[in-house]
């Protein structure tokens, strides 16, 4: 538990390190500020290393080193609007701890950006003095870490159906991404959908396994379309024109503005308008240069 408390004694930043997250694999590599392709069946893991100098957070706190700390991790998605504290664990007593900081998170509540804060909280805080936390949950030291989580499935809905079945009309086609423009005030999550085709020997590779090459460069080929039919809706519509740019709205007609405004953050609607009709080589150059596909 985290409680708002009076003003106490806090210690310097440095009295905690921490190292770093890892998206765990066989070749861990450190949490990009973008996580291409994201979709969400997957499972994300991540991994750090948090070093403690605990004896002298205690004394520069005004804690007895009897005090018991607790590491919390929580995590919070700004497209689902769900926090969530996905680590906990005490640290030992002594001068000087590492812990291995270490999460599983099942990605169905993940999407948009993704917050990770990591605190040293007291669980049983023991004062020397007035000045020293006192309080069950007060926070003593905290860093935060952030990525996006840009792939179709971390925005909206994603499934997989055999179109030979479900669209027999469509049968060939990898993909279909429906936007119900009707109301742009509704959730941009209830809004849009992309449909996975399995009967595409490519899709069906994509959907077993995203980490081949070849899946790899699918997806980014997938990212690319979606992306362009995106903005091509956003820049023709007038009322998306005229709003303005809410990095944390969640409705579809705020998250296609943000999308536009990723995109050609110099650029005014009426430019790009023009540019669509007069220009379309341009807007279709600046979306892959955004998307990077063909890197």
């Amino acid at each position: 538990m985290k409680v708002a408390v009076a003003p106490f004694l806090l210690p310097p930043t440095d009295v905690a390190i921490h190292l770093g997250w890892e998206m765990s694999s066989e070749r861990p590599v450190a949490l990009p500020r973008r996580i291409d392709a994201w979709d969400y069946q997957s499972q994300l893991r991540l991994r750090a290393k948090l070093v403690v100098e605990t004896e002298r957070l205690c004394g520069d706190s005004g804690l007895s080193g009897e005090s018991e700390l607790v590491v919390l991790v929580t995590a919070k998605s700004t497209s689902t609007k769900i926090e969530r504290c996905v680590f906990r664990k005490v640290i030992p007593r002594g001068e000087r701890a590492e812990l291995l900081l270490d999460l599983d998170m099942k990605s169905d509540w993940l999407g948009g950006r993704l917050l990770i804060q990591t605190q040293i909280v007291a669980k049983r805080p023991l004062p020397l003095g007035n000045t020293a936390a006192s309080v069950v949950g007060a926070i003593l030291w905290s860093v935060r870490h952030e990525t996006t989580l840009e792939g179709d499935g971390g925005l909206f809905p994603t499934d997989s159906e055999n179109f030979r079945e479900t669209r027999p009309l469509h049968s060939t086609v990898p993909w279909m991404l429906t936007v119900d423009t009707a109301d742009l005030d509704a959730l941009f999550a209830a809004a849009v959908r992309l449909s996975l085709n399995s009967s595409v020997p490519a899709v069906s590779n994509l959907l077993a396994d995203g980490n081949t090459k070849e899946s790899k460069r699918l997806a980014k080929i997938l990212e690319l379309d979606v992306t362009r039919q995106l903005a091509s809706i956003a820049i023709r519509s007038g009322e998306i024109a005229a709003r303005t740019v809410e990095p944390e709205g969640d409705a579809l007609g705020d998250v296609l503005r943000l999308l536009v405004a990723r995109i050609w953050p110099a650029e005014s609607m009426a430019t790009l308008s023009m540019w669509l009709v007069e220009r379309p080589e341009r807007i279709e150059a600046d979306i892959q240069e955004f998307v990077g596909a063909f890197r």
